[in-house]
């Protein structure tokens, strides 16, 4: 889908996650859409701090205590979603209504490596973002018929 197909959907009071690999656009597609929507981020690499084990454990009870006092919608981006949503079916306490996966050129992102971020980063990108389709796949895979509508934004910025 395009950004503005992607913008015509109603997402009052859902929970979005965006997923794809570092330089796919996710936090540039969660700005727009919580600009659009007035709906708060979770920008999970903003846990990564914790550790890679408890990262998605302070990014949840984050979630919940938002959810608990504001009860509407929220957007949760970044390299973390797929094992929040892995985490989130095994316990049973996070759910996406929508699961937004950004795909963009492997060229294009190699080339904003160079340009704005460190390109000696490069070189791990594939094997990470490969490690964590599995875990996304595989979680949708359990989740069976009560997964999220998943839609896929063809990002060309």
């Amino acid at each position: 889908m395009t950004l503005e197909e992607i913008l015509n959907i109603k997402m009052d009071g859902k929970i979005i996650c965006l997923f794809g690999s570092p330089g796919s656009g996710k936090t540039y597609l969660s700005n727009v859409l919580a600009a659009e929507n007035a709906m708060k981020i979770f920008h999970s690499d903003d846990y990564i701090n914790y550790g890679y084990e408890d990262a998605v454990y302070y990014l949840m009870e984050d979630i919940t205590k938002y959810l608990w006092y504001k009860g509407n919608g929220l957007i949760v981006e970044g390299v973390q979603v797929p094992r929040l949503l892995r985490k989130g079916h095994e316990l049973g306490n996070f759910k996406a209504d929508i699961l937004i996966i950004c795909e963009r050129d492997w060229a294009d992102i190699v080339e904003t490596y160079h340009k704005e971020r460190n390109p000696d980063k490069i070189k791990y990108l594939m094997k990470f973002h490969t490690q964590n389709q599995a875990i996304l796949q595989q979680t949708l895979n359990d989740l069976g018929d009560s997964k999220p509508q998943i839609i896929y934004f063809d990002n060309h910025f």
